[in-house]
């Protein structure tokens, strides 16, 4: 296990970047591939699948763990404490200092489900600030964190941060009759049209579930009668079982906060399904019986607090999001040249076959100053686009693109986010690291 605290602005860390070499290499990480069935039931799956939020557990006043269904660190990034927020529910004031990592396991212990096609995967255990009683808080997980294939939860949130809200018990240690908050987690958090079809769909609450009625809620969840469960509504009459979905929860130690169908799990043996390309998908929320006891049928959208909320709807991308090029080893290399003191010019392969499909049709570029507070796990919208439009995918290897205005002497992060050809269903960025001008 490993422990990270989370770094200030005038963190030494950072500071010593501004001294590295004028030239520099970027280590590039896989985007999201289009993999594993590519829609259908039948064949063997290829590549890997990114990182999912597989759960989270409140601890106590100063702690919270949050589970991820793959393993992280070397030779991907390693998970630090700025790639978290713990805030107030709708304010500001981060309350994060650290975080300790466990990944691997066998029993789901880091994983957070006993289930046992995804024993394995990581716990990350927040320290916080003392959290007050009976108030909610939002999570916001930067979606630059990655596992060790290099693939990051941005993967399938167009690069966005996945943000869910959980309450502290009272005084007491109950859990106070307020109407519960839940966060729908399918694709772009910010749209519920252009859903990735290979993303899980994950519904976290603000509370645990009480035992007791678990098994109940997730036969309701995978229910084949209409009306109720994850269904397809594109045609006129839904359809019944959801085509093979299958709902787990994170009961690994009863804790039972979040439910999710995992589109693909360990090996090729398990059946998993990947929902229809260009379909619209219903999934209706069963009554919720907490661990006071009390029980409810309607339900607080976390995201904008509207009340009475009974299912979420979303529709799916009618083609595939673009995958990477270098399917047999996700650590591509990118490099950069110092053209002049307020201009670089950065390199990165492209692969002229690519076996998986779709190919992107053109590639973003971003950099940020190192100075920021959170560095290269700054959420995207801190980031800046070097590009106007974009950069049209040539299939000739190298490609590269110059990013101009950047101030002398300072250290800056890059990285480079392959699109599809409408640019609106655009995969995680890929890592970097920095280089001082």
């Amino acid at each position: 296990m490993f422990t990270f605290k989370k770094a200030g602005k005038k963190s030494s860390k950072l500071a010593n970047m501004a001294a590295l070499a004028l030239a520099f290499t970027v280590a590039v990480g896989s985007s999201a591939f289009a993999l594993n069935y590519s829609g259908t039931q039948t064949g063997s799956g290829s590549g890997n699948k990114p990182i999912s939020f597989s759960g989270y557990q409140y601890v106590d006043s100063t702690h919270i763990a949050v589970f991820f269904d793959k393993q992280t660190g070397s030779p991907g990034e390693t998970i630090t404490a700025e790639l978290f927020d713990v805030i107030p529910h709708g304010s500001s004031g981060d309350k994060v200092s650290s975080v300790s990592v466990s990944s691997g396991g066998t029993g789901g212990q880091y994983s957070g489900t006993t289930d046992t096609n995804l024993s394995k995967g990581t716990k990350a255990t927040i320290t916080t600030s003392s959290l007050s009683a009976d108030t909610l808080y939002d999570v916001v997980i930067h979606g630059v964190l990655e596992d060790q294939n290099g693939l990051s939860v941005g993967n399938y949130t167009k690069a966005k941060d996945l943000t869910f809200t959980f309450r502290t018990p009272n005084a007491l240690g109950n859990y106070a009759d307020h109407n519960p908050y839940v966060t729908f987690v399918v694709g772009d958090p910010d749209s519920t049209s252009g859903v990735p079809v290979e993303s899980n769909t994950i519904l976290i609450f603000d509370r645990p579930l009480a035992s007791g009625s678990l098994s109940t809620y997730l036969s309701t969840l995978n229910s084949s009668s209409a009306g109720v469960g994850f269904k397809d509504t594109t045609g006129s009459t839904t359809v019944p079982g959801s085509q093979s979905h299958n709902a787990i929860s994170n009961d690994y130690g009863s804790v039972n906060t979040t439910f999710y169908f995992p589109m693909t799990k360990q090996g090729n043996s398990t059946t998993v399904y990947n929902r229809t390309a260009g379909h619209n998908y219903t999934l209706y929320l069963p009554s919720f019986t907490d661990t006071a006891s009390h029980t409810y049928t309607t339900f607080t959208n976390s995201k904008d607090n509207s009340t009475g909320i009974t299912a979420f709807n979303f529709s799916t991308a009618s083609t595939d999001y673009a995958g990477w090029e270098n399917t047999g080893n996700p650590l591509v290399n990118l490099t950069a040249t110092r053209d002049s003191t307020s201009q670089i010019t950065v390199s990165w392969p492209v692969n002229q076959t690519y076996s998986i499909t779709p190919a992107p049709y053109g590639f973003n570029v971003y950099y940020i100053d190192a100075s920021n507070a959170d560095g290269k796990y700054a959420s995207i919208g801190s980031w800046t686009k070097a590009n106007g439009s974009v950069i049209t995918n040539t299939l000739s290897s190298p490609m590269s693109y110059s990013i101009t205005g950047l101030t002398s002497g300072h250290t800056y992060w890059v990285r480079v986010q392959p699109t599809n050809s409408g640019n609106t269903q655009p995969v995680g960025l890929s890592i970097s690291t920095a280089s001082a001008l």
